[in-house]
């Protein structure tokens, strides 16, 4: 599969699934959560539980540039 993550900052991705389905962009979110609920911290005397969010945008039928998309995935945080 043709999917590419980029780290836009310390805390921020982005994953571009060209080709993929809502339903599939779905599944895939869905199986990304699962692995960071998983996720455990042992250093720390509490357990942390780790969240994720995820803002979805159809490209190109609902953003007309990579700009455009990555503004309306923000928006959709919020």
């Amino acid at each position: 599969q043709n999917h590419v993550t980029y780290q836009l900052n310390l805390d921020h991705f982005a994953i571009v699934l060209p080709e993929s389905t809502e339903e599939e962009t779905l599944a895939i979110l869905h199986k990304i959560n699962d692995v960071i609920s998983e996720f455990e911290t042992p250093e720390f005397k509490k357990p942390m539980h780790v969240l994720a969010s995820f803002g979805v945008v159809d490209f190109p039928a609902t953003a007309t540039n990579a700009r455009d998309a990555f503004y309306k995935s923000y928006i959709a945080l919020n």
